[in-house]
């Protein structure tokens, strides 16, 4: 199973530090991780970064720093979680992706948790720090929302197995979806979306749907929760979270083009902006210790 023994929550004083925070303990306690409360106030940083006159700035950062690490002992203290370890920390870093970063190398969490947007809740867009956030995280990244989970959460691993330009990616996905699903007791789909043309277009190979189908059977989806939507990827697959009542979605953030869509893939960003749900965000190599694939039996319901 998914190695997370560890979760960094990313807060922002905003309306989604209290059920993003409700979520990650929820999550800590189905996985048996610890926590830790992570704010950096980039804002009131980078005034201090560019202040004129400079005499001063370490205590004043200091300051700002015991205020941040004030608000997140209220934080933890609004939700009784005797069960569970929450660390706290704070720094006053710019911009706020780096700092996240930062913080994650000195910390070496198995998982980031950060509200999706600077205001998240439901419909919410992500941040430009969300998309720096999503290229540079080392480790799996989960944007949340602050509505809740299912009784039973319902997991999503949104692939492309006609990927030849990042051989084994949904093969990661699926296992790091398969894992994840398995430790938050849910159910686990398995997705693809693409044209009709798809398949015309590499006929001399397998076949997308054979080649999902394999992918189901390595990693124990039964064939009720494997899903090949047609049409345009952008529509069918946020059709698809809406209309199952999706919580979560694991895929790639990554592109092989240059420019505006350069930070995340051009699905990736058209998702992120427009399902309401959670996304789970991989990069190539990320988790390489999985186990064996559980029997089939153990997900989805079979």
């Amino acid at each position: 199973m998914l190695a997370i023994a560890s979760i960094l929550v990313v807060v922002e004083r905003n309306e989604d530090a209290l059920p993003v925070f409700t979520k990650a303990c929820l999550l800590a306690r189905q996985l048996g991780a610890r926590l830790e409360l992570f704010l950096c106030d980039a804002e009131r940083g980078y005034a201090l970064r560019h202040a004129y006159d400079q005499s001063g700035i370490g205590r004043a950062a200091e300051a700002l720093i015991e205020e941040s690490r004030a608000y997140l002992g209220a934080l933890r203290r609004a939700i009784d979680v005797p069960d569970l370890e929450v660390g706290l920390d704070a720094s006053c870093e710019t911009p706020l992706y780096q700092g996240i970063v930062q913080k994650v190398l000195m910390s070496g969490p198995d998982l980031v948790i950060k509200a999706i947007g600077a205001q998240g809740g439901v419909g919410a867009g992500p941040s430009l720090n969300d998309w720096h956030l999503a290229r540079t995280c080392p480790v799996p990244l989960l944007f949340m929302r602050r509505q809740s989970w299912g009784p039973v959460p319902r997991v999503v691993a949104s692939v492309d197995p006609t990927d030849a330009e990042t051989p084994g990616f949904a093969r990661q996905i699926v296992g790091t979806a398969r894992d994840f699903a398995v430790g938050c007791n849910g159910e686990l789909d398995l997705v693809f979306g693409a044209p009709d043309a798809a398949a015309a277009a590499i006929a001399t190979g397998p076949s997308p749907d054979a080649t999902l189908q394999s992918l189901a059977g390595e990693f124990g989806v039964p064939p009720s929760h494997v899903h090949a939507l047609r049409g345009d990827p952008e529509r069918t697959l946020r059709e698809f979270v809406a209309r199952e009542r999706i919580d979560v979605v694991a895929l790639g953030a990554l592109t092989h083009r240059k420019g505006v869509t350069g930070l995340v893939g051009t699905l990736t960003d058209a998702l992120l902006q427009s399902a309401c749900c959670d996304f789970l965000l991989l990069k190539p190599g990320t988790y390489t210790r999985f186990a064996a694939p559980l029997p089939r039996a153990a997900v989805g319901g079979a």
